[in-house]
Protein backbone atom coordinates (compact mmCIF):
# COMPACT_ATOMS: atom_id res chain seq x y z
CA UNK A 1 0.00 0.00 0.00
CA UNK A 2 1.69 3.30 -1.01
CA UNK A 3 0.77 5.02 1.69
CA UNK A 4 2.53 3.48 4.32
CA UNK A 5 5.71 4.86 2.02
CA UNK A 6 4.23 8.20 1.17
CA UNK A 7 6.63 11.19 2.49
CA UNK A 8 4.70 13.36 4.30
CA UNK A 9 2.46 11.35 6.60
CA UNK A 10 2.12 10.97 10.12
CA UNK A 11 4.35 7.98 11.53
CA UNK A 12 3.93 6.20 15.00
CA UNK A 13 6.88 3.98 14.82
CA UNK A 14 7.82 0.98 16.84
CA UNK A 15 4.63 -0.10 17.84
CA UNK A 16 4.62 -3.36 19.74
CA UNK A 17 1.62 -5.17 20.77
CA UNK A 18 -1.08 -3.40 19.45
CA UNK A 19 -3.88 -1.32 21.17
CA UNK A 20 -6.59 1.30 20.96
CA UNK A 21 -4.20 3.88 22.18
CA UNK A 22 -2.19 3.70 18.99
CA UNK A 23 -4.82 4.63 17.26
CA UNK A 24 -5.58 7.44 19.64
CA UNK A 25 -2.67 8.76 19.41
CA UNK A 26 -3.12 8.63 14.99
CA UNK A 27 -6.33 10.59 15.48
CA UNK A 28 -4.60 13.38 17.23
CA UNK A 29 -1.21 13.44 15.13
CA UNK A 30 -3.97 13.96 12.37
CA UNK A 31 -5.66 16.35 14.15
CA UNK A 32 -2.81 18.52 15.34
CA UNK A 33 -2.36 18.84 11.81
CA UNK A 34 -6.19 20.09 11.04
CA UNK A 35 -7.14 17.11 9.86
CA UNK A 36 -10.32 14.72 10.17
CA UNK A 37 -9.11 11.12 10.63
CA UNK A 38 -12.13 9.12 8.85
CA UNK A 39 -10.98 5.45 7.97
CA UNK A 40 -8.46 3.04 9.68
CA UNK A 41 -7.09 0.10 7.53
CA UNK A 42 -5.89 -2.83 9.38
CA UNK A 43 -4.83 -6.57 8.53
CA UNK A 44 -6.63 -9.38 9.71
CA UNK A 45 -4.44 -10.05 12.49
CA UNK A 46 -4.44 -6.64 13.92
CA UNK A 47 -8.48 -6.51 14.12
CA UNK A 48 -8.31 -9.65 15.77
CA UNK A 49 -5.94 -8.73 18.46
CA UNK A 50 -7.91 -5.07 19.10
CA UNK A 51 -11.09 -7.33 19.51
CA UNK A 52 -9.12 -9.48 22.13
CA UNK A 53 -8.11 -6.65 24.27
CA UNK A 54 -9.14 -7.61 28.08
CA UNK A 55 -9.89 -5.11 30.61
CA UNK A 56 -10.07 -8.05 33.24
CA UNK A 57 -9.04 -11.52 32.03
CA UNK A 58 -10.28 -13.08 34.78
CA UNK A 59 -13.85 -12.16 34.19
CA UNK A 60 -13.30 -12.15 30.48
CA UNK A 61 -14.52 -8.76 30.14
CA UNK A 62 -13.29 -7.17 26.99
CA UNK A 63 -12.15 -3.43 26.10
CA UNK A 64 -13.94 -1.48 24.32
CA UNK A 65 -12.44 1.10 21.74
CA UNK A 66 -12.97 4.82 22.67
CA UNK A 67 -15.70 6.47 21.06
CA UNK A 68 -12.66 8.47 18.74
CA UNK A 69 -11.89 4.97 17.22
CA UNK A 70 -14.98 3.38 17.13
CA UNK A 71 -16.75 6.33 15.34
CA UNK A 72 -13.48 5.62 12.56
CA UNK A 73 -14.93 3.57 9.40
CA UNK A 74 -13.25 -0.12 9.96
CA UNK A 75 -11.60 -1.77 6.63
CA UNK A 76 -9.91 -5.00 6.86
CA UNK A 77 -7.14 -6.18 3.92
CA UNK A 78 -4.29 -8.77 3.57
CA UNK A 79 -2.84 -5.95 1.25
CA UNK A 80 -1.16 -3.87 3.61
CA UNK A 81 2.54 -4.81 4.72
CA UNK A 82 4.06 -6.75 8.08
CA UNK A 83 3.86 -4.91 10.38
CA UNK A 84 1.31 -1.81 9.25
CA UNK A 85 -2.18 -0.38 10.02
CA UNK A 86 -3.29 3.05 8.33
CA UNK A 87 -5.51 6.15 9.45
CA UNK A 88 -6.92 8.30 7.46
CA UNK A 89 -8.77 10.52 5.17
CA UNK A 90 -8.90 8.80 2.39
CA UNK A 91 -10.95 11.15 0.20
CA UNK A 92 -7.23 12.98 0.46
CA UNK A 93 -6.33 10.42 -1.78
CA UNK A 94 -6.11 10.79 -5.01
CA UNK A 95 -6.25 8.15 -7.84
CA UNK A 96 -4.93 9.16 -11.69
CA UNK A 97 -5.72 6.81 -14.55
CA UNK A 98 -3.09 6.97 -17.13
CA UNK A 99 -4.64 4.21 -19.55
CA UNK A 100 -8.08 2.26 -19.12
CA UNK A 101 -7.89 -1.36 -18.12
CA UNK A 102 -7.03 -3.87 -21.39
CA UNK A 103 -8.50 -6.87 -21.48
CA UNK A 104 -6.62 -9.74 -23.31
CA UNK A 105 -8.23 -13.61 -23.29
CA UNK A 106 -6.16 -16.55 -25.15
CA UNK A 107 -6.49 -19.90 -25.73
CA UNK A 108 -2.97 -20.50 -27.16
CA UNK A 109 -0.98 -18.97 -24.34
CA UNK A 110 1.63 -21.42 -22.74
CA UNK A 111 -0.30 -24.63 -22.43
CA UNK A 112 -3.74 -23.34 -21.99
CA UNK A 113 -5.35 -25.04 -25.22
CA UNK A 114 -3.84 -28.43 -24.17
CA UNK A 115 -5.53 -28.06 -20.87
CA UNK A 116 -8.85 -26.77 -22.49
CA UNK A 117 -8.74 -23.69 -20.10
CA UNK A 118 -8.46 -19.63 -21.31
CA UNK A 119 -6.15 -17.29 -20.21
CA UNK A 120 -6.96 -14.20 -18.95
CA UNK A 121 -4.58 -11.29 -18.72
CA UNK A 122 -5.53 -7.31 -18.02
CA UNK A 123 -3.23 -4.68 -17.56
CA UNK A 124 -4.48 -0.96 -16.86
CA UNK A 125 -1.81 1.66 -15.62
CA UNK A 126 -2.43 4.09 -13.03
CA UNK A 127 -0.79 5.92 -9.83
CA UNK A 128 -1.72 7.64 -6.80
CA UNK A 129 -0.65 10.97 -4.58
CA UNK A 130 -2.03 12.54 -1.65
CA UNK A 131 -3.32 15.76 -1.91
CA UNK A 132 -2.45 16.41 1.82
CA UNK A 133 -0.42 13.50 3.24
CA UNK A 134 -1.02 14.85 6.87
CA UNK A 135 -4.39 13.37 6.76
CA UNK A 136 -2.68 10.23 7.22
CA UNK A 137 -0.79 8.42 10.35
CA UNK A 138 0.91 5.24 9.38
CA UNK A 139 1.45 2.74 12.03
CA UNK A 140 4.78 0.68 11.99
CA UNK A 141 6.21 -2.02 13.79
CA UNK A 142 2.89 -3.54 14.73
CA UNK A 143 4.10 -7.12 15.95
Amino acid sequence: MGVCYYDGTNVIESIGSVDYEDFLNAIQLIEVDKGQARTMIVSPSVKYDLAALLVNSEANHYATPPPDVSALQKLVTTSLPSGYSVVGDFRSLLIGIRQEPRIEISTVAGDTFKKHQLALKITMRCDAALSHATDFCVLSGIT
